[in-house]
């Protein structure tokens, strides 16, 4: 007999009742399962934070290396072809075989070589080492053909026996500026003109073609305008062409993008050879892509390397850019713009000890087609300038010898409206190491004096080279935040030959 249906119900809540108020907790064998189980997912976690960490550091120092090699190719490419060539290989040679920029805190030593190649060419080849406290050491290198600008092709024909091809007086000169249907320099319609004759063994031109990027040219902007292409069947032939340079290819696109570009003529006798002669336009319909944002680089207190990311007009580098240059005042406004042009994504800007400025960039094409200004980030301050002097008079003899040293130095005070403007003088036995530990004086005035006497004896008095560190808060344009920014570096005080005789006063 079964119990009551009451009872069964009654029993199953007991029970389940009793197993939530257990007290029994977890097994030591549950608890080390699931430390286990964190140990292992914390040690994952950790290692993904320091990869990431570390992909981020070798980031900015790979873009830094790139900047930097970017720049340096983008200055030789603006020198004269003669000056492209190492110090000492050749009187014009105007390229440092190595030279070392400061990008913040990354030091980059830059190897160049130059080798001649084929042709009008010469090959550039760029290694950068850059460095900086905390990073590993990396090397990147770069290699580029630069080519003779000079040497660009004219009227170049064939060789041979073949047909005479040239181009007539009414075509514009070579390396002329064109763009739709007009010449630049004239603002005329732009014609091409032909001569051709057969050679002495033919009798008439059965065909006269003219090409541009290996496509016919047009005299229109439609896939329906006019080619260049002709079946004349005599000789001589003298032909006319009204090219526009915006033509479209057979699919409807862009056939002639912007840049320098070779017009090919081809002339075909009855005898079946052929000959061509080439002209180079500087095709101009549209403005260049933008140029990069501009970054500075403070050489001394009187120059400043301003680059930017090359700006491309089609297919070949922009031909100019527009530096507008800003300073600002003591009242933190932005005095008058000052106009000067790069004829490269570098720029070497003269300034003045310790003051601020801005600085805009735009990319043109030969017929001044301009994008808009792309300014710098933030104003940059060119480095303040340390001068002085120093007098060493020394006293006694042997080992009761005594050096009395007096120190004078003045540097540079802002020129910009700024604040919070405080002094810390770094003092050390070598350039190289001066600025690696603490301040010697923190807070001095920029017109420093100080006598001393070391008690020297039979050696020579520690020489000493000093720098100031200055700490500002700039105000008015774009201001607002503290920077630093280091002076020269002067000194140091030199040693005289007779120790009984005061040194010479030295000025640095």
């Amino acid at each position: 007999m079964y119990p009551p249906w009451s009872m069964v119900r009654c029993e199953m809540y007991r029970k389940l009742r009793g197993s939530f108020e257990s007290d029994e907790g977890m097994s030591v064998l549950e608890v080390v399962l699931a430390a286990f189980i964190l140990f292992f997912v914390l040690t994952a976690i950790l290692g993904l934070v320091a990869t990431s960490t570390q992909m981020g550091l070798q980031a900015k120092q790979r873009t830094a290396a790139t900047n930097a090699i970017s720049s340096h190719l983008e200055w030789m490419r603006s020198l004269p072809f003669e000056e492209m060539a190492i110090r000492g290989t050749t009187p014009e040679a105007a390229v440092d075989s190595q030279v070392v920029v400061q990008e913040g805190d990354f030091t980059i030593t830059i190897t160049t070589q130059v080798l001649e190649s084929q042709g009008e060419t010469k090959e550039v080849r760029v290694s950068a080492v850059i460095t900086a406290p905390g990073y590993e050491p990396k090397t990147y290198t770069s290699t580029s053909i630069v080519r003779d600008r000079e040497a660009g092709i004219t009227n170049l024909t064939s060789s041979g026996t073949g047909p005479l091809v040239e181009f007539a007086p009414s075509t514009p000169e070579a390396d002329a500026v064109v763009y739709a249907a007009l010449a630049h320099t004239t603002n005329m319609p732009l014609f091409l003109s032909l001569h051709a004759a057969a050679e002495e063994n033919a009798s008439m031109i059965t065909e006269l073609r003219m090409y541009c990027e290996g496509t016919l040219l047009r005299d229109g902007s439609t896939t329906f305008a006019a080619i260049a292409a002709w079946t004349p069947m005599t000789s001589p032939v003298d032909q006319s062409f009204k090219w526009d340079t915006r033509q479209l290819d057979d699919n409807g696109d862009l056939a002639i993008p912007d840049g320098w570009r070779l017009v090919r003529a081809l002339a075909t006798s009855d005898s079946g050879k052929q000959s061509t002669v080439e002209r180079r336009f500087y095709v101009d319909n549209y403005p260049p892509g933008n140029p990069g944002v501009p970054v500075a680089a403070i050489y001394s207190d009187v120059e400043t390397r301003i680059s930017w990311t090359v700006a491309m007009d089609g297919t070949d580098p922009a031909v100019r850019y527009l530096v507008h240059t800003n300073r600002v005042g003591e009242d933190g406004t932005l005095g008058g713009s000052m106009e000067t042009f790069a004829y490269s994504a570098v720029h070497l800007q003269t300034t003045d000890p310790f003051s601020r400025y801005t600085v805009s960039v735009a990319a043109t094409t030969p017929r001044n087609e301009k994008t808009g200004f792309f300014e710098i980030v933030a104003p940059y301050v060119s480095r303040p300038h340390v001068t002085g002097d120093s007098t060493t008079v020394y006293t006694g003899e042997k080992t009761r010898r005594s050096a009395d040293i007096t120190v004078n130095l003045t540097t540079s005070q802002p020129t910009f409206a700024a604040t919070n403007v405080s002094y810390d003088l770094y003092r050390g036995t070598s350039a190289d190491t001066l600025k690696n530990g603490a301040a010697y004086l923190t807070n001095v005035d920029p017109n420093f004096t100080e006598t001393y006497t070391d008690k020297c004896g039979k050696d020579d008095p520690v020489a000493y080279y000093y720098a100031y560190k200055i700490t500002f808060t700039p105000s008015g344009y774009k201001g607002g935040t503290a920077e630093s920014i280091w002076s020269n570096i002067v000194g140091p005080t030199t040693a005289a030959d007779d120790v009984l005789t005061p040194m010479a006063h030295v000025s640095w």
